[in-house]
This record gives structure tokens, C-alpha cells and sequence, in this order.
């Protein structure tokens, strides 16, 4: 619920945000000052790991996880006093101001957003043109590649975070170029072409990502590959999604689940085969094989073929993992960065505030928010760390086609329509 309420915080903030930069702004400015607006995200995450590395850094932690996780969001208090401070000195837009001279502002922008079909037309493109894609591949450049270095690759937390600052610091330019750009060339064929790299390049960068963290995981995978002997199609062996989504302990008294959460959560790849003695799951690996499942047993068969429990950080290639991300941050930054000036100037002025935050926020809420879920899901139902990287991949190759047909490339509306 907390989450909710968040999410409905930021949504009422950023279609505010972007719209209040652009209605200031020249047409042929229009993506380079909306760009400063995209680029916060990606410095605001490397500023808050920043943050909790340093609050991590004074303390045990012990007293991290008693009290000191708290630190970060008591020094928060200060932005936010500065923040009701600059915007009691802010005006409306020009644009605004006009409308309401004129009284062309719309009574119910709801209305006139959704019951309309000319508007609920474009809201329909926006979101399955450009902001569902926009979601998936910015929480997979952003925020599932963090979580990848650390459940998967099994690099210790603070390296995972200070690799991950350094990646968007260096990266973060490229939301305000690809914003300066789109004002030159046009939004529509960056945001495309965004979209295809991601869906390209993102498995074999992954892929990339976790032989430079943990080779030692990445050789023993290949030298002693680990069978699950369990009968798929048994309620057994199933994943329950429900159960998933509500709790991270989902399915917990079933022995075939947890024996493919312990795997996958190792960053252990596995295949499936027919059941062995009668068990609901058995593992075998580098020629043993452990009946039911016994998760002290499974490790230590697993160690015993090579498998580490964690990246060796004298052998996690730092540079190498830091251009990788570099290179998500780029390709993100080349949908994300042109993507609020295009949305304002497809909508009207008088519906832009409500008709701009339902595709930006589904886009990013519900298609790029629930990808760490299916991601996670789809490794283990397949037995593979990479599957779930076929969420983000297909939702943006539908998208880019979709978008690629129905989006224009220079909206006509603009700011003062």
C-alpha cells in the first residue's frame, strides 16, 4: 500500500515537472530542457546509493539494519524543505496563464481524456508506441541489472552499488544529448531505435555482465551442469504466481520450488528430467545426485563441483562491468531522454497534464514495474538466469513496431495548442 501511494506521489510530480519545463521552452529546445528532467532519475539513484554506501561506511551493520537505513531518508528533509521553498516562488506557464484568459481549460480533463476517442487515441499510442517499451527497457538498463549483479553474479552488495553509480554517473549525459538530438532529427526514430538495441542487445550484454563479475560461476555452469529431476507439470514443481506476488515466501512448502529458488537464486542454471525415486524433486550435479531437497546438501554438492557462493572480487573485471553499464545507460537514455518532450507535444494543452501521466506511469508502473516479478518467474520456471530477459526483449520489439507505424515523428500539437 505504501508503494501505491508512493507511485501515485511520483505520478502527480513528473507529467507536473515535465510540462512546466516544456510550456517555458522554445519548440526547438524543447528536449534538451526537458532532458535536465530525465537525467535526475538516473543521478538521483546514483546519488542515493552514494548515500547509503556512505551511511553503510560509519557504522556496523548490525546497526545499519537496526536503525541507521533510516539516516538516508531523515537527510532527505533538507531537499524536500528546498524543494517547497523554490516552487512557493514558481508561476504558472505562459501557456497555462493563457488558457485560463481565454477559458479554454478543460473542465474534466478525465473526461475529455478518456470519453473522447480522438484523445483516448493518442494516450492508446503513447503507451503502446513508446512508454510500455520506455518501462521495461529503463527498469532493465536501471534497476534489474543492479539486482542481476547481486542475486545472479553474486557480487557483494557495496561493489554492486559503487560499480552501479559509477556506470550512471558516466551514462547520465546521454539522457540530456539524446534530449538535445531529438530536438534536431526528431524524437520518434531515437526512441525506435532505443528500443531495438534494447531488445538486441540487452541478453548478450547480461550475458557479458556475468562472465566479467564471476567467471569461476560462469566455468563451473558449463564443466558441471546441474539437472533437476522433477515432473513439471505436478502442482508440485509449480510456481504459484500468486502466491509470488504477494510474498517472497510464496510456495514455501513445496520442495521442487525451493529447490529452483536456491538454484536460480545462486545464479545456477539448470535443465529438467524425469523424477528419480519417487521424490517430488531430486539435483544432480558433476554426477551426484541428492534425493528431495536438502538445501545444506545442494550447497555443498554445488561447492564440491565448483559452484561459488560468491564472485571472487579479485577476479570481477570492474572496468569491463562499468562500460557495460555504461553502454544500458546510453541505450535507455536514447528512449527516456526524447520521451517527455514528445509526450507533451502529442497532447493538447487543456487535457496534457492527465492525458501525458496515464501512458508515462502505466508505461513505467505496470509494464517496467513488474519486471524484476516476471523476470524472476520466468528463470525459474525455464531453469535459466537469462530467460526472464525475454520480458523486457519482447515487450520492446512489440512496442517498436507498434511505434515505428503509429507514432509521428513531429507531433503538430504544440504547447500553446
Amino acid at each position: 500500500m505504501l508503494r501505491l501511494i508512493q507511485g501515485l506521489a511520483v505520478g502527480g510530480e513528473y507529467g507536473g515537472a515535465v510540462i512546466y519545463v516544456a510550456e517555458h521552452s522554445r519548440p526547438d529546445r524543447r528536449g534538451l530542457l526537458t532532458g535536465w528532467i530525465q537525467i535526475t532519475s538516473s543521478v538521483g539513484l546514483a546519488l542515493s546509493i552514494a548515500v547509503i554506501i556512505g551511511t553503510q561506511s560509519v557504522m556496523s551493520e548490525a546497526d545499519f539494519k537496526a536503525w541507521g537505513w533510516r539516516a538516508p531518508f531523515i537527510i532527505s528533509i533538507a531537499m524536500l524543505a528546498f524543494s517547497i521553498y523554490v516552487r512557493a516562488r514558481l508561476h504558472e506557464s505562459p501557456v497555462f496563464t493563457r488558457l485560463k484568459a481565454e477559458r479554454r481549460l478543460s473542465r474534466s480533463p478525465v473526461r475529455d481524456t478518456f470519453a473522447r476517442w480522438s484523445s483516448l487515441r493518442l494516450v492508446l499510442i503513447a503507451l503502446f508506441g513508446v512508454t510500455a517499451g520506455m518501462g521495461s527497457t529503463y527498469f532493465t538498463g536501471q534497476f534489474y541489472v543492479m539486482i542481476f549483479m547481486q542475486q545472479i553474479a553474486r557480487i557483494d552488495l557495496q561493489t554492486s552499488y559503487t560499480l552501479m553509480a559509477i556506470g550512471l554517473v558516466i551514462g547520465a549525459p546521454a539522457f540530456v544529448f539524446f534530449g538535445w538530438l531529438s530536438d534536431r532529427v526528431g524524437r520518434k526514430w531515437l526512441m525506435m531505435t532505443g528500443l531495438v538495441l534494447s531488445a538486441l542487445c540487452y541478453r548478450p550484454m547480461f550475458s557479458s555482465l556475468l562472465e566479467a563479475a564471476n567467471p569461476q560461476l560462469v566455468a563451473a555452469t558449463r564443466s558441471a551442469p546441474v539437472t533437476v529431476h522433477a515432473d513439471t507439470t505436478s502442482e508440485a514443481c509449480k510456481f504459484g504466481l500468486v502466491a509470488a506476488l504477494l510474498s517472497s515466501h510464496g510456495d514455501h512448502g513445496k520442495p521442487c520450488v525451493q529447490a529452483k529458488k536456491l538454484l536460480i537464486g545462486s545464479g545456477i542454471n539448470f535443465s529438467y528430467a524425469a523424477p528419480v525415486d519417487g521424490q517430488a524433486v531430486s539435483m544432480t550435479v558433476n554426477g551426484k545426485t541428492i534425493s528431495g531437497y536438502d538445501a545444506a546438501a545442494y550447497r555443498k554438492a554445488l561447492s564440491e563441483a565448483g559452484y561459488p557462493a560468491k564472485a571472487d572480487p579479485a577476479k570481477v573485471s570492474s572496468a569491463y562491468i562499468v562500460f557495460l553499464l555504461v553502454v544500458m545507460t546510453v541505450i535507455v537514455a536514447m528512449v527516456y531522454g526524447p520521451v517527455a518532450s514528445f509526450l507533451v507535444e502529442v497532447f493538447p494543452a487543456n487535457i496534457r497534464y492527465t492525458a501525458l501521466s496515464f501512458p508515462y506511469h502505466i508505461g513505467a508502473g505496470i509494464f517496467g514495474g513488474f519486471l524484476p516479478f516476471f523476470a524472476t518467474y520466468l528463470s525459474l520456471a525455464v531453469g535459466d538466469v537469462f530467460a526472464g530477459l525475454w520480458y523486457p526483449v519482447v515487450i520492446c520489439t512489440v512496442v517498436a513496431v507498434v511505434g515505428s507505424i503509429m507514432l509521428p515523428n513531429r507531433p503538430q500539437i504544440e504547447t500553446d495548442h
